[in-house]
């Protein structure tokens, strides 16, 4: 978590922009993202590395759109906590 909050920090002071709204839009980009691929990549590395069965109640999009939403809503609401500190920071 801390290195996506330098990473957010270093977007944050690249983009002359509003940070709060700016780490609510990363977070959620972010977390859509994550949420396409996760279950490719879990399960080719589960499949391909590890050669065990793929199991996939652990992955988001099992789920359904409650389980995307979650991590979508999770990554958001991490981006715009780090643009808040990152704002009191700034400010103080």
């Amino acid at each position: 978590g801390v290195v996506f909050a330098l990473v957010y920090a270093l977007l944050f002071k690249a983009i002359d922009s509003d940070v709060i709204i700016l780490g609510v839009i990363i977070g959620a980009v972010h977390g859509l993202a994550l949420a396409m691929m996760m279950g490719q990549i879990l399960g080719v590395f589960i499949k391909k590395v590890l050669n065990a069965p793929v199991v996939d109640n652990f992955l988001p999009s099992s789920g359904g759109m409650m389980g995307i939403a979650g991590m979508v809503i999770g990554h958001a609401v991490f981006g715009l906590v780090v643009g808040i500190v990152y704002k009191l920071v700034a400010e103080a």
